[in-house]
């Protein structure tokens, strides 16, 4: 379809246009800040939505340094997981571009697309740049309009000069420690109570990142903490009042758009000690983190219709263009109060952006293909997208959820290869959830893009304000551009009840995106195998084998391969464990006094009574006796012997305070335990990392050698002796090959989930930088030879250590179906590894051949 001849509201005028094939974009990402970890996830959605539209070379990714120098990055790194990846890769990922060959690769496509967040994206000094260079098809608001919105305490005072209800603030510019007012009387002034708290934040920053909730005790922390973000603080109210969050788009006719907004529920309850939660950066992108999502938000029709049309005014008086989100609150009195304005929202696959865009019928493609041709507009041009072809290929149904504590992550991988699977357009795609009761459901788009399982399963239980709020966007859009009107492609359906049955005969093939339990323990392929549908990943007997990782030690250690050793390891019935508590100086009376103590007034609470002290003892000189048993003095690693690869993992360094913590937490059943209770810190502002419990305790624990550099050491210094590796399997049964290993550094001497799984979190280095070419070689030979001895097939991920002294590999663990979220490192090693070179989208395509029996694509060499 063709971009129409108006836009921007400034009247017709003939818009040349722009053949497909020839049409050339610059998206920009990166940037000084520190969401420029986020800016590449955003920059990574809209290469994925256009790239099937356009060929190679067509879209220019431009990596953007925090000195300001431009850098084209190549195409198969945009896959990284932060920045720091393809950092490391050096030469390999980028390529400098000095101010000629800067303005020469500007001047050579048609439109430019920043998607840089913070500071140089959404100040404008990246617009200003390209303005400089003469590109007039800019993506987003005009510089001076950026520049207002970035900057809080600027936009708060135009607020104010449109007479919008804004909070008491203050500013400090140029924060100097010494400078800071008086804490308890800033304090007074702003939250109208000495003893009170308020809110410190960067004054221009993203909206979470350094936010603190303080008092006068902790206001001159707290203000330390924002000022690393920007010299300039803003000490403002706390709103105790609901959370929303609101996108705006601009159609092809110059119309202002509202969508629809999302409530921000926080948990109070969620993490002990936390009951003053922020809605921090971690909350928002790693989903079961406390916070669940409503889409449309809780709020009466008049409130809705206020919010979407003071959105809009603000939208026209700030002078943006094409995009923004605003947040806000409606506090208690039922007041309306705008706080952040963003003028380049996030754009990841399930953002804001698209929970509230699928209500409206527009997916990753239509929204996409949007802003491209807002963006050519301005530059006089169109294009033509053309009809979406009806696919021919195969019927997927991908299967994601569950019930075990991994279903965070399996929504996380459930979507992503949904979205990498529909980008091809070669496939009828079918959304089916697991929910934690076991029952399979048909999911319409919109309810599929939810935050958590939670969410989803809320929308199952009473999909009417879903459906409603489709409805009405249906009429509100009826006005719409002709452009805008034939971009919607999205049908949202209430949920349907099926049985796996009924999927798998209406079925080519089956795509399991599920982790831990059911998904990774045989049962789910053992029952596909008897409806005779095709599925991807390995056998029942195999997934069997790899979730119990005792018996795939065992398994591992009898084949004999040279130079590759499990960890030594130990296992422990749960059922025994108090009478090994016992045996060790726990006394008969403590456990149900304790374990009432817990659950009534927390974990930290339960350790500091005296029969947690009691415990406590008793729990150290328990470990005492298993790391002389392991010959391991430098610490220990505990897990569930069948559960994922990292839910209720401790790696407890040294003879520290988690293992009393970790043990009383799973004999008492608790959802989680705050890292800062294992690792003997004090409740943090918000941000505090957990650790995701099973649902269900386990029936045994295992315990293993500590196979990762003893305590001393930093987690990851210049030259460690022991390397973690992980590293994927691809092939067909008997031919499985290993892609290149990646290390995985932590900040915490142990990954975490969230490391593994969140956006912008992890670092993953393809391949480690310590291992010289011969051991990235050695590793590859020794993992693929360990996988096909396993009976794996289509694909797996092993976790292991490679000693850098002896040469030696030391197994972790395997994961029959690993984690297939954006921020997986898969996808960086089948784009890299020589012989494979697939993108994400034909990776996941090539595991649906490897198991439907049809492989094909992967060049050998």
């Amino acid at each position: 379809m063709t971009v129409p001849v108006t836009t921007g509201g400034q009247g017709a005028r003939g818009l040349r246009q722009v053949p497909l094939q020839e049409l050339r974009l610059a998206v920009f990402l990166g940037g000084p800040s520190a969401e420029r970890d986020i800016s590449l996830d955003s920059a990574r959605t809209l290469y994925d939505a256009l790239a099937p539209d356009l060929g190679p070379g067509q879209i220019e990714l431009i990596h953007v340094e925090g000195s300001g120098e431009w850098f084209r990055l190549r195409p198969a790194w945009v896959y990284s997981n932060t920045v720091v990846d393809y950092r490391a890769a050096g030469a390999l990922a980028l390529e400098p571009l000095d101010r000629k060959a800067a303005a020469e690769l500007v001047a050579s496509v048609h439109a430019a697309c920043p998607l840089v967040h913070g500071a140089y994206g959404e100040d404008g000094g990246l617009a200003q740049d390209l303005a400089a260079m003469g590109c007039r098809a800019v993506l987003g608001s005009p510089p001076e309009a950026l520049e207002l919105t970035l900057d809080k305490a600027l936009t708060l005072d135009r607020l104010d000069a449109l007479g919008l209800a804004t909070v008491r603030r203050r500013l400090i510019r140029g924060m100097v420690l010494a400078d800071l007012p008086d804490p308890s009387a800033l304090v007074a002034e702003i939250s109208g109570d000495p003893a009170g708290s308020v809110i410190v934040k960067p004054n221009a920053g993203g909206s979470s990142d350094g936010v603190s909730l303080c008092t006068a005790a902790d206001l001159r922390q707290g203000a330390e903490r924002a000022a690393e973000f920007g010299p300039d603080v803003l000490v403002e109210e706390r709103i105790h009042g609901t959370e929303f969050s609101l996108i705006v788009l601009e159609d092809l006719d110059g119309a202002v758009r509202a969508l629809v907004p999302t409530e921000i529920e926080l948990r109070a309850d969620w993490q002990e000690g936390d009951a003053d939660r922020l809605y921090t950066r971690l909350a928002k992108y790693m989903p079961g983190y406390g916070v669940r999502h409503h889409t449309p938000a809780r709020f009466d029709t008049g409130l809705l219709a206020d919010i979407a049309s003071g959105g809009e005014q603000l939208f026209r008086d700030l002078g943006l263009r094409h995009w923004a989100r605003f947040d806000g609150f409606v506090d208690g009195a039922g007041q309306l109060l705008w706080t952040d304005l963003n003028g380049a929202p996030g754009f990841g696959i399930d953002s804001f952006f698209f929970q509230q865009a699928s209500l409206f019928g527009l997916d990753q493609r239509g929204a996409s293909r949007l802003l491209v041709s807002s963006a050519l507009a301005l530059g006089g041009l169109s294009v033509d997208w053309g009809q979406a072809a009806t696919p021919k290929g195969l019927r997927i149904a991908v299967i994601g959820g569950g019930l075990s504590s991994e279903r965070h992550v399996s929504r996380m991988s459930w979507i992503n290869v949904i979205h990498k699977l529909e980008s091809l357009g070669q496939d009828h795609v079918r959304r089916v959830f697991v929910d934690r009761r076991g029952e399979y459901w048909d999911v319409p788009h919109a309810l599929s893009l939810q935050h958590t399982v939670e969410e989803i399963e809320a929308g199952i239980a009473a999909p009417e304000p879903m459906l409603s709020a489709a409805a009405s966007a249906a009429q509100q859009w009826s006005a719409a551009s002709e452009t805008l009107r034939g971009l919607r492609t999205v049908c949202n359906s209430a949920p349907r009840q099926v049985r796996l049955e009924e999927v798998a005969a209406d079925a080519d093939f089956v795509f399991l995106a599920l982790h831990g339990g059911m998904g990774e323990d045989g049962r789910v392929q053992a029952r596909l195998e008897e409806l005779g549908v095709a599925y991807n990943g390995s056998g029942p007997e195999a997934s069997k084998l790899c979730m119990d990782k005792y018996q795939t030690a065992r398994a591992a250690l009898a084949f004999g391969i040279p130079g590759l050793r499990p960890g030594r390891q130990l296992t422990i019935a749960m059922g025994d464990l108090p009478k090994r508590l016992e045996q060790e100086g726990l006394e008969p009376g403590d456990w149900p006094v304790l374990l009432t103590e817990v659950r009534r007034r927390g974990l930290r609470a339960g350790l500091g009574s005296p029969a947690g002290q009691r415990f406590a003892r008793a729990a150290r000189r328990l470990a005492d006796g298993y790391r002389r048993e392991l010959q391991s003095p430098g610490g220990l690693a505990l897990k569930p012997l069948d559960d994922g690869c990292s839910s209720g993992v401790h790696v407890a360094l040294g003879e520290g305070p988690g293992i009393p913590a970790y043990l009383l937490a799973m004999l008492a059943g608790l959802e989680r335990v705050p890292l800062s209770v294992l690792y003997g810190k004090q409740p943090g502002d918000g941000e505090d990392l957990v650790l995701e419990l099973p649902p269900k305790p386990p029936k045994t624990l295992l315990i293993e050698e500590l196979l990762c550099d003893p305590p001393g050491q930093a987690p990851y210094h210049a030259a460690p002796r022991r390397v973690e590796l992980t590293c994927g399997v691809l092939g067909a049964r008997g031919s499985m090959r290993a892609l290149l290993p990646s290390g995985t550094p932590s900040s915490h001497g142990f990954l975490t989930v969230e490391e593994k799984f969140c956006k912008g979190m992890g670092t993953n280095l393809t391949p480690p930088p310590e291992l010289d070419a011969a051991a990235v070689e050695s590793v590859r030979e020794r993992l693929g030879t360990l996988a096909n001895a396993l009976g794996l097939a289509g694909y797996a991920r092993i976790d292991a250590i490679y000693d850098r002294e002896t040469g030696e590999l030391l197994l972790i663990e395997i994961n029959s179906l690993p984690g297939m979220s954006a921020a997986t490192v898969l996808f960086t090693q089948a784009n890299l590894t020589p012989g494979v070179e697939l993108s994400p989208a034909e990776f996941v395509r090539h595991l649906v051949l490897l198991g439907h029996g049809e492989s094909r694509g992967v060049r050998q060499g």
